[in-house]
């Protein structure tokens, strides 16, 4: 298959759902551990513990993820599941480091964080 350019669409609330699945194979508390520790982390370490969390759960979220960048990107289902290991390797880094994602996710912890 010949590769074509990497088109991300801008994140919308749909995506958010589609990546909730990813989120829920890999393990809710995983997730939430990326998150913990370093207060005064820049954006872009968030987006590099984003992305171990995907590599290292690859197997269990094979559906979740085919199914997500299918959903978030130029490339269809089947294109995806037949990347190339290096341009599939490319995509996930280019997702976690979205600004939108490690923002949202910014946002979610203030939202936690939050005293009643």
């Amino acid at each position: 298959m010949e590769t074509k350019e990497l088109i991300f669409d801008e994140l919308t609330a749909e995506h958010l759902f589609l990546f909730c699945d990813v989120i829920e194979a890999i393990g809710l508390e995983e997730f939430a551990n990326a998150f913990t520790g370093n207060e005064n982390e820049n954006s872009a370490g968030t987006g590099f513990k984003i992305g171990v969390l995907i590599v290292k759960g690859l197997k269990k979220v094979k559906e979740p993820i085919y199914k997500f960048f299918a959903g978030c990107t130029n490339y269809s289902y089947e294109e995806v599941s037949k990347m190339k290991l290096i341009p599939f390797t490319k995509m996930i880094k280019e997702f976690a480091q979205k600004p939108e994602l490690a923002d949202f996710f910014g946002e979610v912890m203030s939202l936690l964080n939050t005293e009643k």
